[in-house]
């Protein structure tokens, strides 16, 4: 996207937290219109995510504009790495704005969605009404809208063994148990912290994250938190 192109599809906010750049076709949905307000989206799972990472590599995903980027960056010390991922291209071009606006040289921001396997996937960026979906944006894989490839990164093909990963947060529309079953050397490895807005089915808890030690302890916000820690 050109730099015409993007102030002219873009808001610029400038906020005690942080520069962020929103898209104009998101600035309805509730995360953008709490920062243009001054405001910090879902302050709980941020804190949740801090705390529940103890000094790890934090993985987050989907960014949407990089709304939690800034004050996420600044709290991560001891060179852990924010590994983030959003698959809207207007979403990630905002995100990747507010990395290099606020300097936060520790986030790795991607642009691509998690899978199960690296790849390509099918993504939804507006409704049947044609009304863009922003943060909203989800992978199907029966499309009933128009649909955009975006690539899918499995995170064990990513994060490498030297890596210690502390948590896990997914805000990924529906598809967390892709993500995770593209996690399943790091889950089995670095037993991290699971912070996620959808709860996978209790067949699939049973069968993968159960065995590795996984039990539910209640929620960080809206989310779902899963520990296998003693």
């Amino acid at each position: 996207m050109a730099d015409e192109e993007f102030s002219e599809a873009t808001l610029r906010k400038d906020t005690v937290f942080g520069t962020y750049f929103i898209p104009k076709k998101a600035a309805h949905r509730p995360a953008a219109k709490k920062v243009l307000e001054d405001g910090v989206w879902e302050p709980t799972t941020i804190l949740g995510i801090l705390t529940r990472a103890q000094g790890g590599d934090i993985v987050q995903a989907g960014a949407f504009f990089g709304d939690m980027l800034p004050l996420l960056s600044r709290a991560t010390t001891n060179g852990a790495t924010i590994w983030s991922f959003e698959p809207n291209f207007e979403n990630y071009t905002c995100a990747r704005a507010v990395v290099e606006q606020n300097g936060l040289r520790n986030v790795s921001l991607h642009h691509a969605g998690l899978g199960a396997k690296s790849g390509d996937g099918a993504l939804r960026i507006v409704d049947k009404e044609g009304n863009p979906l922003g943060g909203a944006s989800s992978f199907t894989h029966r499309p009933s809208a128009p649909t955009v490839s975006v690539p899918l990164i499995a995170l064990d093909d990513l994060i490498s063994e030297a890596r210690r990963v502390g948590v896990i947060q997914l805000d990924v529309e529906g598809f967390e148990t892709a993500a995770l079953m593209g996690a399943r050397g790091i889950l089995a490895r670095d037993k991290p912290d699971l912070i996620v807005e959808t709860k996978p089915s209790e067949e699939w808890l049973s069968q993968n994250l159960k065995p590795l030690g996984y039990r539910f302890l209640g929620h960080v916000n809206i989310n779902a938190l899963y520990s296998a820690r003693a």
